[in-house]
Formats: structure tokens, sequence, C-alpha cells
């Protein structure tokens, strides 16, 4: 679902009584939020990445190059 797509859904919300014109936020606010939290989950990704090499390193006595 792209950006837009959301938008028109929470228009269509609108439209319906579900939610208050006010708390549809603008395409470019919430495009930004998705990109922050990609950026954060890719950061994570990698840290955890990072911990499993670790991990392994450690369990195959730390002389392993190839982990």
């Amino acid at each position: 679902m792209s950006t837009k797509d959301m938008v028109l859904e929470l228009n269509k919300l609108v439209a319906e009584g579900e939610i208050q014109k006010d708390e549809v936020l603008e395409i470019k606010t919430i495009e930004s939020w998705i990109t922050r939290y990609s950026a954060s989950l890719h950061k994570e990704s990698a840290e955890q990445r990072v911990i499993g090499k670790a991990n392994k390193r450690i369990e195959n006595g730390g002389n392993s190059k190839n982990s």
C-alpha cells in the first residue's frame, strides 16, 4: 500500500465518520514516518546480524574467521 493509498483510506474513514479530518496526516508526514521506521528496522537488523556473527565466533572458540 502506498502512502497515497493510506491517505485515501483515511479519508474514507473520515467520510464514514470513524475519524476526524484533523486526524488525517499529510502525505509528506506519512512518507517521513515510513522512511524513519524503515531506517530504524534496517539498523536493528544489521545490529542483530553482527550480534549473531559474534555469538557464532564465541561458540566456535573465537578463532573462526569464516563465520
